[in-house]
């Protein structure tokens, strides 16, 4: 789902600060969901999931203050568009780990994994995402929170040689919680066996 009206987007990712506690926002989107919803769409949230300068400033403006930044370092936490101009180590984490991905798209598909092999890994990860998402969000997908998604079983199951590997895995996916990452290799592992695929 994408937020046609800025200000139900705002609402949300203040939502998740509302207990007081440290949160993350993050908005998931793709230019075929702007082009999807380009009626719908107010002309400032298109600009929001457009913009190629800071997403705080452009909050801020939005709502008639500066932004300042953070003074305290120990709360640093850049924005996905000021990441790529950081020079701290958390930031650069991060776009080398991006780059990765990028590098690893260009790449061809597993030629060595028989296409009934990677359609098996597609549709067990695929169901194995859906059920983690039910179980963290009580009924309701959360796969934004989880990061289990679609895309990420397409991607993982066009480079299985390469993911198979754990350590590969979790150093090109940083943001899946390592007990993910566990399973999908287990599922990625089966599948393979039950091919006779060796690597």
């Amino acid at each position: 789902m994408i937020f046609s009206l800025f200000l139900a987007y705002v609402q949300e990712i203040g939502r998740a600060g509302c207990d007081g506690f440290p949160s993350t926002a993050r908005l998931f989107v793709n230019s075929s969901d702007v082009a999807a919803n380009k009626k719908h769409m107010s002309d400032e949230m298109r600009q929001f999931v457009k913009l190629e300068s800071c997403r705080r400033v452009y909050l801020n403006d939005y709502f008639g203050s500066a932004y300042t930044g953070v003074n305290d370092l120990s709360l640093h936490d850049c924005c996905d568009i000021c990441r790529k101009n950081c020079d701290c180590s958390d930031c650069q984490l991060v776009v080398e780990a991006d780059a990765l991905v990028a590098e690893l798209d260009t790449l061809d598909d597993t030629p060595s994994v028989p296409a009934a092999c990677r359609q098996e890994a597609k549709s067990l990860l695929e169901s194995y995402f859906y059920e983690e998402n039910m179980c963290i969000g009580e009924g309701i997908l959360l796969q934004g929170v989880t990061g289990l998604s679609t895309q990420l079983a397409d991607k993982i199951v066009k480079k299985m040689d390469k993911f198979v590997k754990l350590d590969i895995l979790a150093d090109t996916f940083p943001n899946i919680r390592d007990h993910y990452l566990k399973n999908i290799v287990l599922i990625l592992e089966t599948c393979c066996m039950a091919y006779d695929v060796q690597f």
